[in-house]
């Protein structure tokens, strides 16, 4: 299979399991609905309508700033394509990538991380201006964590991008580093005849 570009989602869950892409891209099987999915949803529609009304303070920022929610973001250079959750404009420029998480994240995994830096390069492409950092907003009260971007972290987005293709092109089941509780949340853990 080619994949001429690779959704951004899936840099993350290729970093929580390379076999989630591929079931979903390779063998096209679904996703089963979970809990969790439709808790992620809900919690993305709550802070969507709250942020209509808070301040940008939590941000740090001040002056002529604005959100936008869903916005959709895609680079034919860097092969990456994706819906961020939301983005801030100043001055009706864009600035910087809001990503919502409904836990409180004192720390981001790698995957969060990587998904925050692709949509970010996405930007820097499309838009011409350096994106050198974004915002994870989670929790019920919305707390707010900068997250810098740096080569390091880039040059780690072409990486797992360009595993995920080679993996498609060789269609092959990828082995998994999963641990057993993150097996547990998976939703194609019954795909996985070798796992638990």
């Amino acid at each position: 299979m080619i994949l001429s570009s690779v959704p951004v989602s899936l840099l993350r869950q290729y970093c929580f399991c390379p076999r989630i892409p591929y079931f979903l891209l390779v063998k096209g099987i679904q996703p089963v609905e979970t809990p969790w999915m439709k808790q992620g949803e809900s919690y993305h529609e709550k802070q969507t309508l709250l942020n209509k009304r808070r301040s940008f303070e939590r941000y740090g920022l001040d002056g002529n700033i604005r959100i936008e929610h869903r916005v959709s973001l895609r680079s034919e250079l860097l092969r990456l394509h994706g819906i961020c959750d939301a983005m801030l404009f100043k001055d009706d420029q864009p600035m910087a990538i809001v990503e919502f998480k409904s836990r409180v994240k004192t720390k981001l995994n790698m995957g969060e991380i990587i998904q925050m830096a692709a949509y970010s390069m996405i930007c820097e492409v499309e838009f011409g201006r350096q994106f050198s950092f974004g915002y994870i907003l989670s929790g019920d009260k919305g707390k707010v964590k900068p997250v810098s971007i740096n080569p390091e972290i880039k040059l780690k987005v072409l990486q797992v991008r360009d595993a995920l293709i080679a993996q498609c092109e060789e269609c092959l089941l990828p082995d998994s580093s999963a641990s057993i509780l993150q097996c547990g949340q998976c939703e194609y853990l019954n795909f996985c005849a070798d796992r638990l």
